[in-house]
């Protein structure tokens, strides 16, 4: 039977291929803390901990219970995009799920039980995953309207900026012809507010220095992705999980900083 399109991004996700947070079914703090506790000392020690976690399920990647508790995102910041509506794919699915907006009409109907192999199936899915959405945009699109939090981005006439799209390869130079209206103020100029009240309010939490677990895939045009000329899946004992190289001999997750 072929994959469920759910169960082909948890492949994509275990391979080193997609991006997926949370990476892992528990906290990466956490998992460091463990790892520690059972004797870890070094990055590679670690990262090897956690290797032998996956391969005996100890520790599952998020993706392949996106249902379970802890692993969906909690906060989504939409920078300049239509991402609940023109994005979405499945527009009643995700206001139930996502964003748990009332949907008196909804009317599609759960169709995957049994066809997921990968996959937890949960017979009633969580509502309203997010407990906080912020929109940084100049549109009142559909991400906007239904966004917790909208910061107001100036337009193309209003700020020095690049711009790229999907539609080309070519890099957009932007001069301002006029000050930003109002509170609106440039994208990069909002992310480096934000990232000042972040830093600020973080000290509270994380007093010290924090030892991360990332799950980052695969890069494009780095000799990882170019030299995955065929496909082996270490989860079916196709080959060994190490971290950093395309499965030959796997994926790029699971990296400590």
């Amino acid at each position: 039977m072929p994959l469920h399109a759910a169960d082909m991004n948890a492949k994509a996700a275990r391979l080193g291929w997609l991006p997926f947070a949370p990476h892992f079914n528990d906290s990466a703090p956490r998992l460091v803390d463990a790892a520690k506790a059972a004797g870890a000392r070094t990055d590679d020690e670690i990262r090897g901990w956690l290797v032998s976690r996956l391969k005996s399920g100890e520790t599952r990647f998020a993706i392949e219970d996106p249902d379970g508790e802890g692993n969906s995102p909690k906060v989504w910041f939409i920078w300049r995009a239509n991402a609940i509506s023109a994005s979405a794919k499945g527009h009643e699915f995700f206001l139930k799920h996502v964003i748990g907006a009332p949907n008196s009409s909804f009317t599609a109907k759960e169709v995957a039980k049994g066809a997921v192999k990968d996959l937890v199936w949960h017979e009633k899915a969580p509502e309203g995953k997010m407990d906080l959405v912020v929109d940084l945009n100049f549109r009142m699109d559909t991400s906007t309207l239904y966004s917790d939090i909208v910061l107001p981005a100036a337009t193309w006439y209003e700020k020095s900026d690049l711009n790229t799209t999907d539609m080309h390869s070519f890099v957009n130079c932007l001069d301002a012809a006029v000050p930003p209206s109002w509170e609106s103020k440039p994208d990069w100029k909002t992310f480096g507010l934000i990232a000042r009240k972040v830093s600020e309010l973080s000290a509270k939490h994380f007093p010290e220095p924090v030892k991360d677990i990332v799950a980052a895939p695969l890069l494009h045009d780095t000799p990882g992705e170019i030299a995955q000329r065929s496909v082996k899946d270490w989860k079916l004992g196709e080959c060994e999980p190490v971290p950093g190289r395309p499965c030959r001999t796997s994926p790029s997750w699971s990296g400590t900083t």
